[in-house]
């Protein structure tokens, strides 16, 4: 199965059902912007993916669909073909392009030395760093910063010289991805909604769903550590490329105000 059902979710009605999928499998080719298009390959699978979220749509009894999508050229090709599916089903589809579930800014890193259909160590250094950085719940940590102080002394070696300009900080990735969440969670009507993101916005999203769920108030948890409390109290499980997720939502008017309330945080100190 590409698509995989949450235990909870029988007896939803669509609206109350958010189903995440990974873009297919990209180009293994490097380049600065990491907009890679598709393989041939991963297309068939994306099919059978959208068939069976279609059966899964005949289960709930719902007639109208929102999918949203990345900006980025592996996802908006991923959504066409779930559109095309639906479409020939005749079954009624709002199409939405964001940025706000866009894969995280890397930054202007230097190639060189790379072979291809390998991974990239430079970039490798990069995400654990990033996650070292995202463990110790620091939010202002650009992508690839060396942090090299005063005395040329550098936290990550390994990062010194790879990166012209430094990419996104967590700041900014949950920034434009709770803002998002904040739309979704916020639109009236019985759609069912679609969302296909990267790796780490779906599994950002499965972990604010997942914690949502454990959330009595928005006072459970102070302005700037909803990503500590996500680490802590959230969960996932791995979406494979050209696989999805189906999930019941959390209380919607809690989900909202704990969005808008790490948003307004987010937007004092970015």
């Amino acid at each position: 199965m590409r698509l995989i059902e949450s235990a909870n979710i029988r007896d939803c009605i669509p609206k109350d059902v958010l189903v995440l999928v990974r873009h297919g499998i990209d180009v293994p080719i490097l380049s600065q912007d990491l907009n890679q298009p598709l393989i041939e390959e991963t297309k068939p699978d994306i099919r059978t993916l959208s068939k069976q979220l279609i059966k899964f749509c005949g289960h709930l009894g719902n007639t109208r669909i929102c999918l949203r999508h990345s900006n980025r050229l592996r996802a908006i090709q991923t959504a066409s073909i779930i559109a095309e599916e639906l479409f020939a089903i005749d079954m009624p589809t709002e199409i939405v392009e964001t940025a706000g579930v866009r894969e995280i800014y890397q930054g202007d890193f230097i190639i060189k030395n790379h072979v291809t259909g390998n991974e990239y160590k430079p970039l490798v250094d990069a995400w654990n760093a990033w996650q070292k950085k995202l463990d110790a719940f620091e939010l202002l940590y650009r992508f690839g910063d060396p942090l090299t102080d005063k005395l040329g002394v550098a936290e990550f070696p390994e990062l010194v010289g790879w990166f012209r300009q430094f990419g996104e900080h967590q700041g900014d990735f949950s920034l434009r991805l709770y803002r998002m969440m904040k739309e979704v969670f916020e639109k009236q009507g019985d759609d069912l909604q679609i969302i296909v993101g990267h790796q780490a916005s779906c599994s950002r999203m499965q972990r604010i769903i997942s914690a949502a769920s454990n959330l009595k108030s928005v006072d459970d948890f102070r302005p700037g550590e909803f990503v500590k409390f996500l680490e802590k109290k959230g969960s996932r499980v791995t979406i494979n490329p050209a696989c999805g997720v189906a999930l019941r939502k959390p209380d919607q008017q809690l989900v909202v105000s704990v969005l808008k309330k790490e948003i307004e945080y987010l937007e004092s100190i970015v």
